[in-house]
C-alpha cells in the first residue's frame, strides 16, 4: 500500500493517545466535581466552570498551533503545547495548596491551551500521510480515543477520588502529560516543506479566511461539533445526576459509565468497518437514528421522574454509539477537499470546540439542580445536528 509520504508510518496507538490528550485532561476530574464544589464551598454551576473554562482554552488552542506546525514542524509545535500543559498542571496544584479557586480556573485554562495541540496535530498528521480514501478508516479508528481514553480517564478519576483524594487527579494529569511527551517522540515528522511565512499575520488571515469561507469544511465541522458537545455535556452534568440524584459513589458512577463508553468503542469499530462497505451518508443516517433514540428515551424517562442508573446509562449507550460514526464521517467530509491540511484541521477543531463550549456554557446558566436540563440539551443537539446533516446532504453530493 502506498501513502502520500515516504516516511515512517505513524502508529495508530500513538495517534489515539495524542488525539485524546485534551479530552482526557478535560474529563479526568469529572467524577470529582461534587467533591470540589464542597471543598471550595461553591455551587454546582460554579464547579462546572472547571469544564467550561477548559473548553475556552481548548477553543483558542485550535487556532494557535497550525501556524507553528506549518512553520517549524508538527513535532516542535507538539512539544510547545506539552510544555504549556505540564507547567499548567503544576499551577493547578499550587492553586489547590493555597485554596484559591480562581487560580485553579486559570490553571485549567492553560492546561487546555497546551493539550489542545493533540487534536490539531493528530488530524494534520493523518491528512499529511494518508490519501483521502485511506484517511476515513484511519480516522474512524483514531476516534476510538473518544470512546476508550475518556472512559479510562473518568474511571481513573472516580477511583482516585474515592480511594485517594480529588487532588491526586491533578498529579495523575501531570504524569499523563509526561506519557504524551514520550508518545510524540515516537511519531514521524510529516511536514516536508516548512512554510516560512506561516506566522505572518497577513498570510494567517488569508488562510483562515479561506477556511471559514469553505462551506463544506464549516458545515461538516458543525456536525462534528455537536457530537463533541454531547461528550462534554455528559462530563459536566452526568456526575451530579448520578452522584447527587441517583446516589451513586464516584467510583461506581465511573464504572457504570464504562457501559456507554463501551458502546462508543463499538461505534468506532463499526465506523471503521463500514467505511469501505457503505456510503458515508448512509453511515451517518444510521448514526442519527441511534442518537435520536437515546435522546428521546432519556428525555421521556426523566420527564416521568424515572431517574435511575438504567434510565441514565442505557440511552447514553445509544447516543455514544452514534458519536464516533458521526465525528469520523464529518471529519473526512470536512477535510477531504481542503488543500491546506493544517489550517483545515485547525479550523475544524476550532468550530468543534466553539460549539462544545457554547453548549456547556448554556448548561451552566440553566438550573443546576434540575436533572431534566441534560436531556433537554441532548434533544436540542440532536435536532440541530440533524438539520445541519440534511443541509449538507442536499448541498454536497456523495463522492
Amino acid at each position: 500500500m502506498t501513502y502520500r509520504l515516504n516516511t515512517k508510518k505513524p502508529h495508530i496507538i500513538s495517534l489515539i493517545l495524542f488525539i485524546s490528550f485534551p479530552s482526557v485532561a478535560a474529563v479526568l476530574i469529572s467524577p470529582a466535581l461534587p467533591v470540589i464544589a464542597q471543598f471550595y464551598e461553591i455551587s454546582v454551576n460554579n464547579s462546572q466552570q472547571l469544564i467550561t473554562i477548559f473548553l475556552i482554552g481548548y477553543v483558542i488552542g485550535q487556532l494557535v498551533y497550525s501556524p507553528f506546525a506549518n512553520r517549524y514542524g508538527r513535532k516542535p509545535a507538539s512539544y510547545i503545547g506539552i510544555a504549556i500543559y505540564l507547567v499548567s498542571c503544576m499551577l493547578c496544584l499550587f492553586a489547590i495548596y493555597i485554596q484559591n479557586f480562581e487560580v485553579l480556573l486559570i490553571g485549567r485554562f492553560f492546561m487546555a491551551l497546551g493539550s489542545s495541540v493533540g487534536m490539531v496535530v493528530t488530524y494534520t498528521i493523518i491528512n499529511d500521510f494518508y490519501h483521502p480514501e485511506q484517511s476515513h478508516s484511519v480516522t474512524s479508528y483514531t476516534v476510538l480515543s473518544y470512546a476508550f481514553m475518556p472512559a479510562v480517564a473518568i474511571a481513573a478519576g472516580g477511583f482516585i477520588t474515592s480511594v485517594f483524594t480529588w487532588v491526586d487527579c491533578f498529579y495523575f494529569s501531570l504524569a499523563y502529560g509526561l506519557v504524551i511527551l514520550v508518545t510524540v517522540m515516537s511519531l514521524p515528522e510529516t511536514l516536508m516543506e516548512k512554510e516560512l511565512g506561516a506566522l505572518s499575520l497577513n498570510i494567517l488571515a488569508k488562510n483562515f479566511k479561506s477556511a471559514f469561507k469553505n462551506s463544506r469544511l464549516v458545515t461538516f465541522s458543525i456536525i462534528g461539533g455537536y457530537m463533541g458537545a454531547t461528550v462534554y455535556v455528559i462530563a459536566s452534568a452526568g456526575p451530579f445526576i448520578a452522584i447527587e440524584t441517583i446516589g451513586l459513589k464516584p467510583v461506581a458512577y465511573s464504572l457504570f459509565l464504562l457501559i456507554p463508553y463501551s458502546a462508543q468503542f463499538l461505534g468506532s469499530l463499526a465506523s471503521g468497518w463500514l467505511s469501505g462497505k457503505m456510503p458515508i451518508y448512509k453511515i451517518m443516517t444510521i448514526a442519527f437514528s441511534s442518537m435520536f433514540f437515546g435522546s428521546l428515551f432519556i428525555l421521556i424517562s426523566f420527564c416521568l421522574n424515572w431517574i435511575n442508573t438504567f434510565s441514565l446509562m442505557f440511552p447514553l449507550a445509544f447516543m455514544m454509539f452514534a458519536i464516533p460514526m458521526l465525528i469520523s464521517a464529518s471529519t473526512v467530509k470536512a477535510l477531504s477537499e481542503f488543500p491546506e491540511k493544517a489550517i483545515g484541521a485547525s479550523t475544524m477543531s476550532f468550530i468543534l470546540m466553539v460549539i462544545a463550549f457554547l453548549t456547556t456554557f448554556f448548561l451552566t446558566i440553566l438550573p443546576g439542580n434540575n436533572p431534566l436540563m441534560m436531556p433537554i440539551v441532548f434533544i436540542l443537539i440532536s435536532i440541530l445536528s440533524l438539520i445541519s446533516f440534511l443541509h449538507a446532504k442536499s448541498k454536497f453530493k456523495e463522492n
